[in-house]
């Protein structure tokens, strides 16, 4: 198959431009930007894990190549180098997450045709391979020198394979009978910590394809303001905010005198909340930078969140057809009603079918887990209100905004 071969190409010609390692280390998570976010904060925590073990030491600070030799030298035993893979997401090249990751070597995108396929393939390539999904199957060529770590692997695997094996179908089981969220999963079956500390993105904007870092406002225009995003883009229809949602929460807290900077692409399905600054289309690490400027963050549960947690913004994010017990990140509000019936157990209709993204099993418009808009509008005041700033909690709201 030609995918296949050209795949082979690709991983063994970024590994030659890197002579000087000696044990190579993949992992592969398919998704969007919150999953390659998160795939990178797990590659970082398999280094330190490895380097822990093979008597090296971990490299300090970013690694800003993608391809070139950019690997540090370390003082004793092999040298490391990390390759994460993930998939073409055909989002435009300013919209990049790959600037700048620590602790990465090589970044490689591919067209997904079929998670586990591509696994089996690109295993080989490397001592140590890593398929993330939210459990991890763990691959370590080394069968002799590491007989105890390929041991631990096969039985974890073993133990999780239900979850393994059918995924994605099988994440209903992690919210219902599991009981842990996807980090603490992912540190259980990869053997190791993985931890949301572990994200990270820049907020530098790199020159591409001749244009230099876009004009932001002054640090002091967005320094107090709240950022706003309704779009998960895509298909993902169902997690996404009714309009009237974010457009109420923009006007109270504008007549709150709270600035709001709305960012994100220019989605059809996110139209720009009244009296926001509009931040939208910016490089994905300009809106990085806006974010990490704020004082809050509201988001539906996807990527930007995960932004967001990299740059050290609280977030108030409202979760409709996932579950927060799952994608919820300590520190921040996570908000569900939790009252959809079609899941029985979890109250959440993630994976419960193929379609679940693009359409509500039971034909709602809009998820019924996700708030009516005084409700969300409440809820974020009540967060600012825990910032320090009393006065919001005895705002009435109403539709025409804060009275």
């Amino acid at each position: 198959m030609k995918l296949v071969r050209a795949m082979h190409e690709r991983v063994e010609r970024y590994k030659a431009l890197h002579p000087r390692v000696t044990f190579w280390i993949g992992a592969f998570k398919s998704g969007g930007h919150g999953d390659y976010l998160t795939l990178c904060a797990f590659a970082r925590a398999a280094r330190r894990h490895w380097a822990q073990k093979l008597g090296t030491q971990a490299p300090t600070g970013a690694v800003r190549t993608n391809f070139g030799s950019g690997v540090a030298a370390v003082p004793a035993g092999e040298t490391i180098g990390v390759m994460v893979i993930g998939r073409d997401t055909g989002m435009p090249a300013d919209y990049d997450i790959t600037y700048e990751q620590p602790g990465i070597d090589v970044h490689m995108r591919m067209p997904e045709f079929g998670w586990k396929y591509q696994a089996a393939h690109l295993a080989p390539h490397f001592d140590a391979f890593y398929e993330v999904q939210y459990a991890v199957r763990a691959v370590i060529r080394d069968k002799e020198r590491f007989a105890v770590d390929v041991a631990e692997a096969r039985d974890r695997l073993d133990y999780w394979r239900g979850i393994y094996d059918f995924f994605p179908h099988s994440s209903q089981y992690i919210d219902s009978r599991v009981g842990m969220n996807q980090w603490q999963l992912m540190s259980e079956t990869a053997g190791f910590p993985v931890e949301p500390s572990d994200l990270f993105i820049s907020t530098e904007t790199p020159d591409i394809d001749g244009h230099g870092t876009s004009t932001l406002p002054s640090a002091a225009a967005l320094g107090a303001c709240v950022t706003i995003h309704n779009s998960e883009g895509g298909t993902g229809i169902t997690k996404c905010l009714p309009r009237d949602v974010p457009k109420l929460i923009s006007e109270t807290l504008v007549g709150l005198g709270v600035a709001v900077a709305h960012v994100g692409t220019r989605d059809r399905k996110d139209a720009l909340a009244p009296g926001a600054m509009d931040m939208r289309g910016l490089r994905l690490t300009e809106t990085a930078a806006v974010i990490a400027r704020a004082r809050l963050h509201v988001d539906i549960e996807g990527g930007l969140v995960y932004v967001a947690k990299a740059v050290g913004t609280p977030s108030v994010v409202f979760f409709g057809p996932t579950p927060p017990s799952v994608f919820g990140f300590g520190g921040n509000v996570n908000y569900t009603r939790a009252i959809c019936p079609f899941a029985d157990r979890t109250r959440h209709c993630w994976w419960s079918t193929p379609n679940w993204a693009r359409a509500c099993p039971l034909g709602f418009k809009n998820c019924v887990n996700l708030p009516q808009a005084e409700t969300a509008v409440r809820v974020v005041l009540d967060s600012l209100a825990k910032q320090g700033n009393g006065r919001h909690v005895q705002t009435r709201v109403t539709r025409g905004g804060a009275k």
